[in-house]
């Protein structure tokens, strides 16, 4: 209905975007803690504790509105599954588990060792990916940065095992150190 409205013909663009719905209790259980851009940007931290919605819009020039309206045709409610955080250069990242049927004894939790962050860098076969670096206001010009991913389980002494995404960023100028970001699935693989 809203595409036969306002936009009859012509290319149909979605635009998505997150909005925070602020609860607090005990018995809504799917809320975390979200970035909150109503906050200021130099308390500790600006997050608020509530729900997430996340809304896909058809933009419309509405003509009584004088002005391009993101009209919602889609709200999901999208609860916080996943944690990034910084990754230490020599964390013990592992394949994961070959499974033998006929094997004797309590199932593999991890497999072979997998290289250190550091020798990634270092090594000329690592396939780099480019990104354009973006702030929040504009993109940055010439803020290209290079990137490398893979999943992993990891593995800290006294620890359960996690599987995690984990990704290694280099900026090409040098103007920052290289460093490894993992993505953590909380309660499920990471892809």
């Amino acid at each position: 209905m809203v595409v036969a409205a306002f936009v009859p013909s012509g290319p149909i663009i979605i635009g998505l975007d997150h909005t925070l719905e602020r609860r607090r209790g005990p018995h809504i259980g799917p809320a975390g803690r979200f970035y909150d851009a109503s906050r200021r940007a130099d308390t500790p931290k600006p997050t608020s504790r509530g729900l997430r919605w996340l809304n896909a819009m058809v933009p419309a020039d509405v003509p009584f509105a004088g002005r391009i309206w993101g009209l919602p045709v889609l709200t999901a409610l999208r609860p916080s599954m996943a944690v990034v955080t910084r990754m230490r250069k020599d964390a013990r990242l592992f394949d994961p588990p070959s499974h033998y049927e006929d094997k004797p004894g309590r199932p593999a939790r991890k497999g072979a060792r997998q290289p250190l962050l550091p020798a990634r860098l270092a090594d000329p076969a690592t396939r780099w990916l480019r990104a354009v670096q973006s702030s929040r206001t504009s993109w940055r010009s010439n803020g290209w940065i290079e990137y490398t991913h893979g999943t992993a389980p990891w593995h800290h002494g006294g620890k359960p095992i996690v599987p995690i995404l984990w990704v290694l960023v280099r900026y090409p100028d040098g103007r920052r150190r290289a460093g490894g970001l993992p993505v953590h699935g909380h309660g499920r693989r990471a892809a």
